[in-house]
C-alpha cells in the first residue's frame, strides 16, 4: 500500500513539473511535424536516461555535490550555451523550412537523434539538476523512498516518468494531428516562439547565477 502510494504522489508531483515549460518542450513542439506523434514518447525515453540516473544518485550523496557552488556556474554556463546554439540553428535555417515539405515528403528526423535531443535538452537545464538536488530529492525523503531502498527508487521513478511520458505523449499528439490546420507561415511563427524560449531560458540559466533573487514568470 506504502509502494503504491509512492507511484501515485510521485506521479502527481512529477506532473506538475513536467507541465512547466521548459527547454525539452520547446523541443518537442519543434520536432513534432517532422518525426510525428511519437516525439513525445521518444523524446521522454532519452530525457528518462539522465533521470535514471539522477534518482540512483540521489542514493549517493547528489545534493552535496550539486550544492558546490562552481559545479552548478558550470552546468548552467553550459547548459546556456547549449541553448543559444540551438535557437542560432533554428534561425539560420528559418526561411528554409516548410512545413508543408515535411509533411508531403515525410521528411521524418532519425528516431536515434530525437532520443539524443531527450537527453541534451535535459541536461542542458541546470535547474532541472538543482531540482532533483533539492526539491526532488526532498520529496523522495518525505515519501520515505529511502527507507524502502531500491525497491522504493524503482516505484518512485517508474511514478515519476510515467507522468512525464503521459504529458509529452499529450503535447506531440495534440500537435501532430493539429498540423494539418496550420500553414507554413503559422508555423514559422511558432518555430520563432520556440527560438525565443530557447533564448529566455538560456539567459535566465546565466542571470540567476549572478543574480539568484531575480523573478521570472517561468
Amino acid at each position: 500500500m506504502i509502494l503504491l502510494q509512492i507511484f501515485f504522489l510521485s506521479f502527481l508531483y512529477g506532473l506538475s513539473g513536467a507541465i512547466t515549460p521548459g527547454p525539452l518542450l520547446t523541443g518537442v513542439i519543434i520536432d513534432t511535424p517532422k518525426v510525428g506523434w511519437k516525439t513525445g514518447p521518444l523524446y521522454i525515453f532519452g530525457h528518462s536516461i539522465p533521470e535514471a540516473l539522477v534518482v540512483i544518485s540521489s542514493f549517493f550523496g547528489l545534493a552535496l555535490i550539486l550544492n558546490i557552488r562552481v559545479v552548478f556556474i558550470t552546468i548552467s554556463i553550459c547548459g546556456s550555451i547549449v541553448l543559444f546554439v540551438l535557437s542560432y540553428l533554428l534561425f539560420k535555417d528559418l526561411n528554409k523550412i516548410s512545413l508543408s515539405d515535411i509533411i508531403d515528403n515525410k521528411k521524418e528526423k532519425k528516431h536515434k537523434n530525437t532520443i539524443i535531443a531527450g537527453i541534451y535538452l535535459s541536461i542542458s537545464n541546470p535547474f532541472w539538476i538543482i531540482w532533483w538536488a533539492t526539491a526532488g530529492v526532498a520529496y523522495m525523503n518525505s515519501l520515505n523512498v529511502f527507507y524502502y531502498g531500491i525497491l522504493g527508487g524503482v516505484i518512485f521513478y517508474i511514478g515519476h516518468i510515467s507522468s512525464d511520458f503521459s504529458w509529452y505523449s499529450f503535447i506531440s499528439t495534440t500537435v501532430h494531428f493539429g498540423k494539418n490546420y496550420i500553414n507554413d507561415r503559422t508555423y514559422k511563427i511558432i518555430l520563432i516562439c520556440c527560438g525565443i524560449a530557447f533564448i529566455y531560458f538560456g539567459v535566465k540559466f546565466i542571470l540567476l547565477v549572478f543574480f539568484p533573487n531575480l523573478f521570472f514568470p517561468i
